[in-house]
């Protein structure tokens, strides 16, 4: 739900920049847009983390990121994959 809902907002985001002229062509970026971006950036990191700690694995492995191409499709893989059953290293299981 987090995703969608930053999805909604930099998408107006996006709008209002070319509403208002902030929109630039050659950057692919505008002023509100990137601001949106990177309020966001440290709130999608923590629920990255915190996806992570439910499946037992520790949030440096977010670093796979930088690896190019295997790396997005591994984290990804894992954030499809269902959490640990019961508590786990990281703590009991987080309600539903």
């Amino acid at each position: 739900m987090f995703q969608l809902f930053l999805l909604i907002i930099y998408v107006v985001a996006v709008l209002l920049d070319i509403t208002f002229g902030t929109f630039s062509e050659d950057l692919g970026v505008g002023l509100l847009s990137a601001g949106v971006s990177l309020f966001h950036i440290l709130p999608s990191l923590s629920l990255t983390v915190r996806r992570l700690h439910d499946i037992d694995k520790d949030g440096w492995f977010l670093l796979f990121l930088l690896i190019p191409i295997v790396g997005p499709i591994l984290l990804l893989i894992w954030m499809l994959t269902p959490g640990t059953p019961g508590e786990n290293r990281f703590g009991p299981q987080p309600a539903d």
